[in-house]
């Protein structure tokens, strides 16, 4: 607690959400919810804000729609032009996102 404010210091969550934005000077221009690791991101000047794969900017819902269609996640990288591995961490992060709703 910092005692000369009375607020709570969560210095430790807060510092693992920071680390995952992306700053143009003092502020924020993109955010990677799975990390900087993960092709996932959610940009405001990008696809209104949804989240996409970077390279091709395809929104993950899509990618994710597709592939609980049916479609496999080797169709769906050649159909896009995008690699498999990219198409299966779209896939991961809206079934995590979905199942925390």
């Amino acid at each position: 607690m910092d005692i000369n404010k009375g607020q709570l210091v969560l210095e430790s969550i807060a510092r693992e959400f920071f680390v995952k934005l992306d700053y143009g000077g003092l502020e924020p221009l993109r955010y990677w919810p799975k990390g900087r690791h993960n092709p996932i991101v959610i940009d405001p000047h990008r696809a209104f804000g949804k989240p996409i794969e970077d390279k091709s900017g395809v929104p993950t819902a899509i990618l994710y729609q597709m592939f609980q269609n049916g479609t496999p996640p080797t169709d769906i990288a050649r159909w896009y032009n995008m690699d498999e591995a990219a198409v299966n961490a779209a896939i991961s992060y809206e079934q995590e996102r979905r199942q925390a709703a």
